[in-house]
């Protein structure tokens, strides 16, 4: 996989994660979204030491006092209830960003354009930080590099971080910490405003630049929301997200004057009415999951906050306010279950996404050589040496990486061991951290299985049974290195392996006619075995699956 690709992914799950913090944290409290009727750079003082570098002429930003709402009672009670996810993703968290959230004083994700790949990540902490301890946390294989008379670090995952100050780091892709490092930080410009106010008591802070980016899309919309143009016409967004007794949002969009400000509160009501109808569709279609209030309570909760509120034009703003009629407690829980089962959902789907292309490739393999390839490449002593997943790399537009290994040495050989890192993304599991160099993409090996002997199966010869009733790949429970040759070890006399265990209810199976489908956790074991084999002769029922 290209490097700089391969980093962009990471720093974009990164920024994921942080701003899964941010919703939340703040979905919980008070809310107030402010935008300033002055030009960009106006305002009382300037930004705290820790801001200052932070570029005031970027496209976006969220600021958020970390330590501050870790440490508020709605999250204190939010960590009661769901005591041990959310102490797996502080732990998850650690990894990425380096500290705590209890260590983070406050952590601001920067986008510099509307372009760019990954976000900037600005990270201060609550005290003095250990730079080695921070970087043996986040980034392996560390190497220092120089930039601009500046000194930063660099991981052989192509990630990098920056010293600011002995409290003030920042964490990114190399390439994005290069660019960073190449100019001088902005100190006026459309979120200046903005980082003012994110030194001050304010626990989030957001900006938008609207302005930036009409410019970048040519002040165009698709034709379907051309009625929406006039929203495009604010300059700035800033939002003011503290925690408080009652669950209020107040969204304010500054305009140049009253007479734009006054031809965009129609299209906005307009947008609030038909985002009521959405997420009251989406209510009807989302399916109950047991477990908790899930989804679709929280598009309810949103829908009907939605319904409160009110649009007020004052001078060259325009403000919404909404107010969110529930219990700090209800809201947290109803949140946090709401986003589990988003994320759970969005998973799957990449999982599903992912088998797909594999089996794409599988039989652009076979139309190739016109059999499938075997489950390894075999030295000439008939010793598995690497997994069949370097042998589809070119299949897979992986070929520069595929010539990089030694195909006569084995996966963990000194020379191939250095390629792990380069896993393609269409290998991994999205349920685990960035950056991971194991799969759970894996086949059966044994009798009847898609994988048996040294040789490769040809189709439709050595599948009797037919590709659509024949496991290809599933999702199995335990990962293994990605280039390392072992799968699941299928024996007819012999216990299962286990499958799944990464989504609720079953697990995605490709089958050797390309389809992918979702299989029952309790499927029953006499019918995964029909399906796991290509020659038993089984008639099976789809609905039994």
């Amino acid at each position: 996989m290209n490097r700089s690709l391969a980093s962009a992914s990471a720093c974009t799950v990164r920024c994921r994660r942080a701003m899964l913090a941010v919703l939340l944290l703040g979905l919980a409290g008070e809310g107030q979204l402010i935008a300033q009727n002055q030009p960009p750079g106006a305002g009382k003082g300037s930004p705290t030491a820790d801001l200052e570098r932070v570029p005031a002429d970027a496209a976006l930003l969220i600021s958020v006092r970390v330590a501050e709402l870790w440490n508020s009672e709605p999250i204190k009670a939010m960590r009661q209830q769901q005591g041990r996810e959310l102490a797996e993703g502080a732990k998850a968290f650690e990894k990425e960003i380096g500290v705590t959230p209890g260590d983070m004083e406050r952590v601001s994700i920067v986008m510099s354009d509307f372009h760019a790949l990954v976000p900037l990540i600005f990270v201060t902490t609550v005290q003095p930080f250990d730079r080695a301890k921070i970087m043996s946390t986040a980034l392996t294989g560390v190497k220092p590099a120089r930039q601009k008379e500046q000194i930063y670090f660099v991981s052989d995952k192509n990630q990098a971080i920056v010293f600011l100050s002995d409290r003030t780091y920042l964490i990114s892709s190399a390439d994005a910490v290069r660019a960073y490092l190449d100019r001088p930080a902005a100190r006026e410009g459309a979120l200046s405003p903005a980082l003012q106010l994110a030194g001050q008591d304010h626990q989030i802070v957001g900006c938008l630049n609207v302005s930036a980016f009409a410019q970048q899309n040519g002040g165009k919309l698709p034709p379907q929301l051309e009625a929406f143009k006039d929203l495009l016409k604010a300059r700035t967004a800033i939002g003011i997200l503290d925690l408080g007794q009652n669950n209020k949002l107040d969204l304010r969009l500054n305009f140049a004057d009253e007479s734009e400000a006054k031809r965009a509160e129609k299209p906005l009501q307009a947008a609030i009415d038909l985002a009521r109808v959405g997420l009251a569709l989406a209510g009807q279609q989302t399916a109950p999951q047991p477990g908790g209030p899930g989804l679709q309570s929280m598009l309810k909760l949103v829908n009907d906050a939605l319904q409160t509120a009110k649009i007020a034009q004052k001078g060259a703003d325009l403000q919404v306010t909404v107010r969110i009629q529930a219990d700090v407690p209800v809201v947290v829980a109803t949140v946090v279950s709401g986003v589990q089962q988003v994320r759970q959902s969005a998973n799957r789907m990449q999982s599903i996404n992912d088998l797909k292309q594999i089996a794409l490739a599988m039989h652009n393999y076979q139309d190739s050589y016109g059999h499938f390839p075997a489950q390894a490449i075999y030295s000439k002593d008939g010793k598995p040496l690497l997994s069949w997943r370097v042998s589809l790399l070119p299949f897979l537009d992986q070929d520069a990486l595929y010539k990089q290994f030694k195909l006569d040495e084995a996966w963990d050989s000194p020379h191939n061991q250095r390629l792990l890192a380069q896993m393609p993304k269409v290998f991994a599991d999205p349920n685990l951290p960035s950056g991971e160099t194991v799969t759970v993409f894996e086949g059966f090996v044994g009798p009847g299985a898609v994988f048996e002997g040294t040789k490769g199966l040809r189709l439709p010869a050595d599948f009797p049974d037919g590709t659509s009733n024949t496991i290809m790949l599933v999702e199995a429970a335990n990962p293994v290195p990605w280039t390392k040759p072992e799968d699941l070890p299928y024996d007819p006399n012999k216990p299962l392996p286990k499958l799944g265990g990464h989504a609720s209810g079953g697990f995605s199976a490709a089958f050797c006619d390309g389809s992918v489908r979702f299989l029952r956790q309790n499927i029953k074991e006499s019918i995964l075995r029909a399906l796991i084999t290509r020659n038993g002769g089984e008639v099976i029922d789809p609905k039994s699956y």
